[in-house]
């Protein structure tokens, strides 16, 4: 099975919830460029953002990263070859482990969302259980692995 040109993308997204010192700025930016050349990425590597949060006062700056996935929403997902829903699993739990990792060595905490829905969080070093009974493990056990 292959994608078609009109499967749709999501954006998986991780919002750094701590004040942005540029220690932890910093952190970020290399954690992210360090899981972008693990290895070759199905859609696109992460990649580091800033935004200005609008009508924020006084102004804000909101920090991450993100990067693409093919929809698995229906129906799209019965048309995800399987080979790909596994590559995006192995994807989304490497910048997983690397938020996890800045969480446990820098005091970072983040939200992870996919098109702008909160999926859960990291904090303390830990996925929490939003994220890994909600997302990760239904996924994992839904791929077999």
């Amino acid at each position: 099975m292959t994608i078609t040109r009109n499967h749709p993308k999501q954006q998986f997204i991780f919002l750094l919830r701590n004040d942005p010192t540029p220690k932890l700025i910093d952190a970020l930016k290399r954690g992210i460029a360090s899981v972008a050349a693990r290895r070759s990425w199905t859609i696109q590597e992460p990649s580091y953002f800033e935004d200005e949060v609008s009508g924020a006062s006084p102004s804000a700056t909101m920090h991450g990263g993100s990067f693409e996935v093919y929809s698995a929403l229906p129906p799209w997902g019965a048309k995800l070859p399987l080979e790909t829903d596994r590559a995006h699993y192995q994807e989304v739990e490497e910048v997983v482990s690397e938020l996890c990792r800045l969480s446990r060595d820098f005091g970072m905490s983040f939200q992870l969302q996919l098109d702008g829905t909160v999926v859960g969080g990291v904090r303390d070093g830990s996925m929490d259980r939003m994220l890994d009974q909600g997302l990760m493990q239904p996924w994992k056990q839904a791929l077999r692995i």
